[in-house]
């Protein structure tokens, strides 16, 4: 059975999306996972200064540490489970949507959480 014309345009164009969208989930997840470790790193080097310092984090600071390694991994898996069944372009803007929400969660760490509600001295 051979496809018409019309077809033959339909079925490239839905693989040329398709793999744009894997193309761009790839991108999307390695950012998701970049600011994961960025987040563990952060904490790591919060810990080590607080200990250089002979002094430990608050309840608060381990509350915005712990959250903020967790953020990414449940905006991503919030994205994807929102993404099914939906067409590439909304799934798309679902994950950038996601990757902006944590991108501006930590803007806003790094400008409103001080150290000194970090560190207890």
């Amino acid at each position: 059975m051979s496809l018409t014309k019309e077809e033959h345009k339909t079925t490239e164009k839905t693989l040329a999306s398709g793999v744009g969208f894997w193309l761009f989930f790839m991108f999307v997840t390695i950012m998701y996972v970049y600011a994961t470790v960025v987040s563990v790193g952060n904490v790591t080097g919060v810990l080590e200064i607080a200990q250089a310092l002979e002094s430990g984090l608050s309840a608060m600071g381990i509350l915005w540490a712990g959250f903020s390694v967790l953020m990414p991994v449940i905006v991503f898996v919030i994205a994807v489970l929102l993404g099914i069944g939906r067409s590439y372009l909304k799934r798309s803007l679902l994950m950038f949507l996601g990757l902006t929400l944590v991108s501006i969660w930590y803007i806003n760490l790094l400008h409103f959480v001080h150290v000194s509600h970090v560190i207890e001295f």
